[in-house]
């Protein structure tokens, strides 16, 4: 990958761990010991049950994270990572298009590049319903698509030793991709989705169960 001389964000998978302690809005490490406001603006990932949920941090101090509301608290043992945009200050590492070299700032700002996490959910989907997003990558810039996971889980105890079957896809105008599964459903591109500037790209995950289930669908992958 590129160095770019100067002070700049780098993209990476950052951190990981397991809460201490939390809430809706924090989560608390007590192993960590973080430069504040480090991870401002990243993605926090949190392993909820089968789900995989994604909140933007607003805020860090040393050991703890703030971030948009979560459905559930964060409790003691909950798993995380993050990636996203951090500041460093030294050269910066930064993902660009599978050229090594090193750039003079110009250079390096035509270049840069940004890892993208979308996570789509309904908490209380009964049979057949849907959830669902949209994202159309800005002028200038080409969405690369890694990775999709769908999850479902029966919402209610009872239904949790039944299937727990889902279905979804993700298109664009140039592509449609289906998969389908029971609890879950992974695929990992060789190959990533290309999304052009300006094109929409849709993502729906269905519940194909006959009982209420929690689905999601997460998205990973970078922009340029």
């Amino acid at each position: 990958m590129p160095i770019a001389a100067g002070v700049a964000p780098v993209i990476a998978v950052a951190d990981r761990g397991k809460a201490t302690r939390g809430s809706l809005t924090t989560l608390v490490d007590t192993s960590k010991s973080w430069p504040v406001d480090i991870w401002r603006g990243c993605a926090l990932n949190l392993f909820l049950g089968s789900i995989l949920a994604t909140h933007r941090i607003a805020s860090n101090t040393a050991d703890t994270l703030t971030f948009e509301a979560a459905n559930v608290p964060i409790v003691a043992g909950v798993a995380y990572f993050i990636v996203g945009s951090v500041s460093i200050q030294a050269a910066d590492v930064v993902i660009a298009a599978q050229v090594a070299g090193v750039y003079l700032q110009p250079e390096w700002a035509t270049k840069e590049g940004q890892d993208k996490n979308f996570y789509f959910h309904k908490d209380d989907a009964t049979t057949g319903i849907w959830a669902t997003g949209s994202y159309r990558a800005p002028v200038g810039k080409t969405l690369y698509i890694t990775s999709i996971q769908a999850g479902s889980r029966a919402r209610f105890p009872a239904d949790r030793d039944l299937p727990q079957h889902l279905t979804g896809y993700v298109y664009t105008s140039d592509f449609n991709v289906h998969f389908g599964g029971n609890g879950g459903a992974v695929l990992n591109f060789t190959n990533p989705l290309r999304v052009d500037a300006e094109v929409l790209v849709v993502f729906y995950v269905y519940n194909q169960s006959n009982h209420e289930c929690a689905i999601s669908l997460t998205a990973q992958g970078y922009e340029i």
